[in-house]
């Protein structure tokens, strides 16, 4: 009796001693929020006094379970909301710094550093986590209150962005000193990249649906509303809120419930998640994930280019792109990139200025878009074939071409200097010296203009011919004259007619500087024409009719009509751009403001002005007056055309082209 009652009672003292070490278990995290957090700071303190001072104790590598024991609750304080005690976290990051960027000190044994790093991997996933958890609640079909829901958000999504970007942030500390350390976290690291980008999208896409300021592209490939040029959009956007004046010269002060200017609730907030996410994607881009064909590599390409094509966030554009351009410039046979995956990048590239950021935002991703394409350019004008494929002429001079309305006057001129370049000679010439009017217009009309399909791309045509403009100046001191006087030098032109100008020192003297100076006096015109459309589209009639008055002959300007044709044909201009306030206001172009501009009907109304007229054909003279709204300058070309081949006799193919001609009228 004695013995099974002894039995018994050790039975229910073993029962009751399982029932406490399962509830242990339950109680760990409660356990770990009631230890004082000055008891784990004083624990930190000696433990990062003794791995800066005394490396080769090993305390810390004896007692490691004791260690990743204390670290535990450490952690667990991270994932609060707002990361935590900031003394804390400091006091973390000085201990596992130098344990992670040196492990052949070896300060913990093998099963404290699995330890930690899976200590590291859950404080970086918890974002993930809260965030699948919440769709799973929702699409389960929960019902909860707003407030609710709110303050659940509250709770876990600061802690949950602080705590990831912690982790990221120890991680980008400790590559500096041991590179290998991407390969133990680059799953999470995926995993955290993928998530982050996903939640970017979905908030820059929520944003525009709720009235942002610029939509910006969708699956239907439709486009806001561009200014004519950056310059333009910049100057509108900054003058949104100040005294525009009028006609009769008096300032028109702006409402006092106008709206905030653009350029300020454009941007959004540069917080811990965006953070997060371009540092996670320079370690990745660091790693070798590229060059394995698996998943991984498929994942990491595909948050690049849906960050390129969607997100609205300034630093996130740069990060992605500088990633691109360091993979684009390694070359096809180093670089990690196959051709296609090259030629797609490049297509993005080339079409940057399609995105939905303002022309203020724009600025710095113009400035490093212009930085890689030249580089490419002048990597592929050296004939580095094994860095560049033939297949990449055309994406490149495409991009090259995007980047030609760049803000940055000094930008411009190197872009300018990169067009002028010659195939057969393949180098970049310092200037037009060499070009001849049928040289400029062979390569302007023959240009691919996809990457300013949105803009005013006739701009483009002005910087051209004003270069050449300022390359056949005289020059000080040289007895050459210019082949071409094919453009317009007023003041030359009115030195040459003046009788009362003796032909002196003093007058040579006097028409060298004027000649010094019309160099500078061009760039500013072009500088100008930026900012105002009808001054570029003055500067576009006289210089381009100049330009093709001075061809070598009827054939050579029968040999353009092709390309020229081509020109007006391609799919990728924008048939709307935006009309800035000052011409509005000021009303400087008639009929500019009750009718669309855009970039077809300004090249038309300037094809009207060509002397000799060429024969374009009619149907695409239709087309185009029925597309971009351009009737009026259709309508002039086309009866101008047919009274030409009315008035002469060119055989049975001449009344085809009447006949058409009429038809189209």
């Amino acid at each position: 009796a004695r013995g099974s009652v002894e039995s018994s009672s050790k039975g229910q003292r073993s029962s009751s001693l399982k029932a406490e070490s399962s509830s242990s278990s339950e109680t760990k995290v409660t356990d770990d929020a009631r230890i004082s957090s000055s008891l784990l700071s004083a624990c930190l303190d000696v433990f990062v006094a003794m791995a800066k001072n005394a490396p080769e104790n090993k305390f810390l590598k004896e007692n490691s379970d004791k260690v990743a024991a204390i670290l535990g609750p450490c952690f667990t304080r991270l994932m609060r909301p707002h990361g935590g005690e900031s003394s804390l976290c400091q006091q973390v990051r000085d201990f596992l710094l130098p344990v992670l960027s040196d492990p052949k000190q070896q300060a913990l044994d093998d099963a404290a550093m699995r330890r930690v790093n899976v200590l590291i991997e859950s404080l970086m996933l918890e974002a993930v986590g809260s965030e699948s958890s919440q769709q799973a609640s929702s699409s389960s079909g929960q019902k909860e209150s707003r407030d609710s829901r709110s303050s659940s958000r509250e709770e876990k999504g600061p802690g949950a962005s602080h705590g990831s970007f912690f982790s990221v942030d120890l991680i980008k500390e400790a590559y500096a000193s041991f590179p290998g350390i991407i390969e133990t976290f680059e799953s999470s690291l995926l995993c955290l990249a993928e998530n982050l980008c996903l939640k970017h999208i979905q908030e820059a896409t929520s944003s525009q649906r709720q009235g942002g300021l610029y939509p910006k592209q969708g699956a239907n490939k439709i486009y806001r509303q561009k200014y004519p040029t950056p310059v333009s959009g910049i100057l509108d956007m900054v003058c949104s809120t100040t005294s525009i004046p009028d006609i009769s010269g008096t300032a028109t002060k702006a409402t006092a419930n106008a709206p905030e200017p653009g350029y300020k609730r454009q941007l959004p907030a540069f917080g811990t998640a965006l953070r997060s996410l371009t540092t996670t994607l320079r370690l990745l881009a660091s790693s070798n994930i590229l060059h394995t064909f698996n998943e991984a590599r498929a994942t990491l390409l595909r948050v690049i280019s849906s960050l390129l094509d969607s997100s609205d966030s300034v630093q996130v554009v740069m990060t992605a792109m500088t990633i691109v351009g360091d993979w684009l410039l390694a070359g096809c046979r180093s670089g990690p990139l196959t051709s296609a995956e090259r030629m797609a990048f490049l297509k993005k590239i080339a079409s940057f200025d399609l995105s939905g950021l303002s022309d203020v935002a724009l600025q710095p991703i113009s400035d490093l878009v212009a930085d890689i394409v030249m580089e490419l350019h002048q990597a592929f004008s050296k004939d580095l074939s094994v860095e560049c494929g033939e297949d990449e002429v055309l994406p490149i001079a495409r991009a090259l071409l995007g980047c030609s309305l760049n803000p940055n006057p000094q930008i411009r001129n190197l872009i300018l200097a990169r067009l002028c370049t010659k195939k057969e000679a393949k180098e970049i010439t310092a200037g037009f010296q060499d070009f001849s009017p049928l040289d400029l217009l062979r390569q302007l009309f023959n240009s691919d203009f996809g990457g300013l399909g949105c803009r005013m791309w006739t701009m483009t045509f002005v910087e051209v011919l004003l270069s050449a403009c300022c390359a056949h100046a005289d020059r000080p001191g040289s007895d050459h004259q210019p082949r071409d006087a094919w453009l317009p030098k007023p003041c030359k032109e009115a030195l040459a007619k003046s009788s009362v100008l003796r032909v002196t020192d003093e007058s040579t003297a006097f028409k060298a500087s004027i000649a010094r100076e019309l160099e500078s006096t061009n760039m500013a015109i072009s500088t100008l024409a930026h900012g105002d459309f009808s001054l570029c589209q003055s500067l576009l009639d006289s210089l381009l009719s100049n330009a093709w008055l001075k061809l070598p002959g009827d054939e050579s300007r029968q040999a353009m009509i092709p390309a020229l044709e081509g020109l007006l044909s391609q799919p990728y201009y924008s048939q709307f751009i935006r009309v800035p306030r000052l011409v509005n206001v000021c009303d400087t172009v008639a009929g500019e403001t009750s009718r669309s501009i855009n970039a077809v009907r300004s090249f038309i109304g300037a094809i009207v002005k060509f002397r000799p007229l060429p024969v374009v054909d009619s149907s695409v003279l239709a087309i185009a007056g029925e597309k971009y709204n351009c009737w009026h300058e259709a309508l002039t070309l086309l009866e101008q055309q047919y009274e030409i081949l009315s008035l002469n006799s060119l055989g049975e193919k001449g009344e085809l082209l009447k006949k058409a001609t009429l038809s189209a009228i």
